[in-house]
């Protein structure tokens, strides 16, 4: 019980760092949207990453995301075509990347069965910008950050919340006795 409870207030934790990251997001790729990894990175490193690797996550945390974003850019999420696989794609991507990088610090953590999961969880958790995706499709030219504000910040805190929360829960957990 007192596990569950932990991950609960992790999850809501990251969740607000995820609404608090939307309000970073831009249209116009401006510098705020190069800021928009740092919370995410910042709970990471204060809840689970305590090793001297820590001071790195938060440029690791921001290529994670570059790399997830253009994943989804290249995957068609600007360019008309399905809403969901793009999103889905980029969120594929940066559950695996953040996964890479607390397995630096975890070497146990870069299993098969964490990756997949790490994978699986980044990507479903990205499906609510699949719904985002469309409310800006059919805007008809609406800047991006102003298209249903709510929902992308519904957005951000739910991929954030998911993903954080099963870093935590991966890298805190106990060894097993052998």
């Amino acid at each position: 019980m007192r596990t569950a409870i932990k991950h609960v207030g992790v999850a809501l934790l990251f969740g607000l760092g995820g609404a608090y990251s939307a309000t970073m997001f831009t249209d116009d790729g401006g510098w705020r949207m190069g800021m928009l990894p740092i919370p995410f990175a910042l709970i990471s490193a204060v809840l689970f990453l305590r090793t001297p690797l820590a001071v790195l996550v938060v440029p690791y945390i921001s290529l994670v995301w570059l790399f997830a974003y253009l994943t989804a850019m290249i995957s068609g999420m600007g360019a008309g075509s399905g809403s969901f696989w793009p999103v889905c794609a980029g969120g594929a991507v940066g559950g695996f990347g953040l996964l890479f990088g607390v397995a630096v610090s975890d070497d146990r953590l870069f299993t098969l069965r964490f990756v997949v999961r790490a994978v699986a969880i980044g990507a479903l958790a990205a499906l609510p910008f699949g719904f985002w995706l469309e409310a800006y499709r059919g805007s008809s030219g609406t800047p991006m950050e102003s298209v249903e504000p709510g929902l992308l910040r519904w957005c951000f805190a739910i991929w954030q919340a998911a993903v954080g929360t099963y870093l935590y829960a991966i890298r805190t957990r106990e060894r097993a006795p052998h």
